[in-house]
């Protein structure tokens, strides 16, 4: 292995900032960077071993000191094809924190422009999924992104396989006037300048927003459905908030066919047992409650909030991610491939308790079925972020379902237009109001033109499932979701907390 020009790169910024920081104490000065090269001049050959490197070394030296002799032993190798990678691997060994808080400053200034060109802002969404097919194109025809060396670029190679976000915002602007725009959260200063403004103080022992209380994230799989369902979007909002503890149901993975109620009273008693330890902490208390379901998994946690054992925690409440959610059943679904397979379902004993309630053929009258009773609980007013991501090519979950709006064909139904239409009410009562919760509906279109190459991911795709599991397999709309969260500031800022 060798160094590359990247790697020399970035070394050298680290040394750069290193040595401004230690400037104050007199070690960074240019007569230091003399001395350092002079004396490394005169050896005969610039060791690869690490011990090697240090025996050489003057004895008493600071961090810094020995960081500038690195760097002038790495003047003397540039142009060499060959340096062995311990001397590397030393310089993350002595200097970890800064080798670390750089890379990740790097990251997070370079991202937000990577990703916005996939994140469109208050476009209209409408029942046609031609609809500005000349922008999408556009977008999707664009060049690779040109990345900095510490990104992997694999995840950006093929613009015109990415997702699009179409992000209505309209129902969340007064909380974004108010915060600002996540994408300029550094002011565009350097990642040296953040480092030692943020980084380095909390590494010397200040403040450390984040660390000091507990925000608990639960994730919720839907039907069928395994904990590991939601671990791209996991990980990716763990990699942008590292203090999160994060928490994946796995109590329903074999029992997705029982009632909601059921369901959710499980739910309910796997979250309370997990966040007990934390609540009764003195160190670090339980602050914030945040949910993630995909599917089902949205009902299933919506009756867990319902549950009394979950009454105690609902002032904790912060952000609710519903990916693909039937928040309102399956009333007015056009899917006939899905109503037959439903119905096949709900005929096998004691299979499908479940998916009565989800077609209201759980009670002869709208208003006593399960779903319209869960909509008058009313959770959904009591998070401070409500985030409904949908997709017209998802034809598993009806569009106006998951993103909880007016369904056309319930206008002119007047045996359950009117139920359905209190059930909206009754969701969206407190959502969108000043003071209220923010809530941003996101419209998603997956290229699954490429995905379609089995005879399998063709009939996934001919009757709409393709994109209902996209959800959760694509890592770059993973990748989106979480900079969305992080555009618009849905969880608290935890300035470098991986220091």
């Amino acid at each position: 292995m060798c160094y590359t020009p990247q790697t020399f790169e970035v070394l050298r910024a680290l040394l750069g900032t290193t040595t401004a920081q230690s400037r104050q104490n007199g070690t960074g000065s240019p007569r230091h960077k003399t001395a350092a090269l002079a004396t490394v001049n005169t050896w005969s050959d610039v060791p690869a071993d690490a011990s090697t490197f240090l025996t050489r070394l003057p004895s008493g030296i600071s961090t810094s000191s020995v960081l500038q002799y690195l760097d002038a032993a790495l003047q003397r190798q540039r142009h060499e094809t060959a340096v062995d990678w311990q001397v590397l691997l030393w310089v993350l060994r002595a200097s970890l924190r800064e080798v670390h808080a750089y890379l990740k400053c790097c990251w997070e200034l370079e991202q937000p422009a990577q990703v916005a060109p996939w994140l469109c802002t208050s476009c209209c969404v409408t029942a046609d999924p031609c609809t500005d097919s000349q922008q999408r194109r556009s977008l999707r025809s664009g060049q690779p992104a040109v990345l900095p060396a510490v990104q992997r670029t694999s995840f950006w190679d093929h613009p015109a396989e990415h997702p699009i976000l179409f992000i209505d915002d309209s129902m969340a602007r007064a909380r974004l006037s108010a915060t600002g725009s996540a994408c300029s959260a550094h002011g565009g200063q350097s990642p040296g300048a953040v480092q030692s403004s943020g980084g380095m103080k909390a590494a010397g022992g200040g403040s450390r927003s984040g660390r000091d209380h507990v925000h608990v994230v639960v994730f919720v799989h839907g039907f069928q459905g395994t904990s590991t369902d939601l671990c791209l979007i996991k990980g990716h909002l763990n990699l942008l908030y590292p203090y999160l503890e994060c928490f994946s149901s796995k109590i329903n993975e074999n029992n997705t066919h029982d009632s909601l109620q059921d369901l959710g009273a499980r739910l309910a008693r796997e979250v309370v047992e997990y966040l007990q330890p934390f609540a009764a902490s003195q160190r670090r208390p339980l602050r914030h409650l945040s949910f993630v379901g995909h599917s089902i998994g949205n009902l299933i946690l919506r009756s867990a909030l319902a549950t009394p054992e979950l009454q105690p925690y609902l002032h904790m409440l912060h952000l609710y991610i519903s990916v693909s959610g039937p928040h309102l059943g399956f009333l007015y679904s056009s899917n006939a491939v899905l109503d037959t397979g439903m119905s096949v379902l709900k005929s096998v004993s004691g299979k499908g308790k479940c998916l009565h309630q989800l077609s209201f053929s759980d009670a002869p009258n709208v208003r006593d079925c399960f779903l319209y009773k869960l909509a008058q609980h009313g959770a959904l007013s009591r998070f401070k972020w409500l985030m409904l991501v949908s997709s017209l090519q998802d034809r598993y979950v009806p569009h106006h379902s998951s993103r909880i709006t007016m369904c056309p064909a319930a206008r002119g139904d007047t045996k359950r237009g009117s139920a359905y239409r209190e059930m909206l009410d009754s969701l969206l009562k407190g959502v969108g109001e000043d003071g209220g919760t923010k809530l941003l509906r996101i419209e998603v279109e997956f290229d699954l033109k490429s995905k379609a190459f089995s005879l399998s991911k063709l009939i996934n795709n001919h009757i709409g499932r393709q994109a209902h599991i996209e959800f959760i397999e694509s890592d770059v709309h993973a990748r989106f979701l979480a900079w969305t969260v992080h555009k618009y500031k849905m969880l608290p800022e935890a300035e470098h907390a991986w220091l």
